[in-house]
């Protein structure tokens, strides 16, 4: 539970920074393209006792899709 303390803070600290400079939309979208790609990591390597689920093509393939419409939101 302090840990997720920790990282609500850091993610707090992180939007009050970024969101006047990158506007709301941005700054949403970098949140939950960083949520999805972490559970995709946490999903391969079966941290916190999940079952495996490795990266396969298709989910590799929507992770590039992804990261490629947050770079056009973004500049």
């Amino acid at each position: 539970m302090l840990a997720s303390g920790v990282f609500g803070l850091i993610l707090y600290l992180t939007i009050t920074q970024t969101l006047p400079k990158l506007g709301a939309t941005s700054a949403v979208l970098l949140i939950i393209v960083g949520q999805l790609l972490a559970g995709m990591v946490i999903d391969h390597f079966g941290l916190f006792d999940l079952p495996i689920r490795s990266i396969d093509l298709s989910r590799l393939l929507a992770a590039v899709l992804l990261i490629t419409g947050a770079y056009l939101m973004v500049r």
